[in-house]
């Protein structure tokens, strides 16, 4: 995660821009961002279950993404997040302790870092999101980015520890296989990109948003037939 903003003197106004106009976003414009963000994370999580055979729950889902109103106001991802876990894994409680939720931990982080960079470079002011606005939090924005991200890395934690006890220990080898999750493909607008450079281009496609006061333009990672 990056710990501070070096803004050199006399460059270009793009970040002064940026900042600016995203401390004008409207609350209209705010939950029609968060609709795309959550019927997207949705619509991924659904992909992640029928590739792992949870056919039913995959379905549920579908017909799930399809009812995010905007600002997803009757909080369909809550109910998803229900209906996914059961779905991926068996006896499973997001939060415990426990090797799967301590990879799953390892590599949002890992994430979250590539989304917050990204932000920042765009000239986004990382501490004011779309959704999320935790005072405590220098990172709402990077907090509401990421959610489309982490099917991409539900999905390694699923092929790398579906058989393994819930006792083992995260090692080394385990986490070099989640930071791995940058360079894999995922679709972006109509192009194969890795993830790292998905980031980039959300970030982008917002800023774009963000000027126009459009939000239709937002650009989201889907699965990509390489992965």
């Amino acid at each position: 995660m990056p710990n501070g903003l070096l803004a050199p003197f006399g460059t270009h106004s793009r970040h002064t821009k940026t900042a600016r106009t995203q401390a004008l976003w409207s609350e209209p414009f705010k939950k029609r961002i968060w609709q795309s963000i959550i019927k997207q994370k949705i619509t991924n999580q659904a992909e992640v279950l029928h590739k792992t055979g949870s056919v039913q729950s995959a379905n549920q889902l579908e017909t799930i993404a399809s009812n995010v109103t905007s600002g997803d106001v009757g909080n369909r991802e809550a109910g998803a997040a229900c209906v996914y876990w059961r779905g991926l894994f068996e006896d499973f409680t997001r939060g415990s302790i426990c090797k799967r939720n301590s990879a799953l931990n390892y590599g949002y982080a890992i994430l979250r870092g590539a989304v917050a960079r990204s932000i920042c470079a765009s000239g986004f002011v990382p501490a004011l999101g779309v959704f999320h606005d935790n005072q405590l939090n220098a990172f709402n924005l990077a907090d509401d980015i990421i959610e489309p991200f982490r099917p991409f890395v539900d999905m390694v934690v699923w092929e790398l520890f579906r058989d393994e006890k819930e006792s083992d220990i995260l090692t080394r080898d385990d986490k070099m296989e989640l930071t791995s999750i940058l360079y894999s493909w995922c679709m972006i607008g109509s192009k194969n990109e890795t993830i790292v450079n998905a980031c980039d281009m959300v970030a982008s496609s917002l800023a774009s948003c963000t000027f126009a006061k459009e939000p239709r333009g937002l650009l989201l990672p889907k699965w990509s037939d390489k992965i």
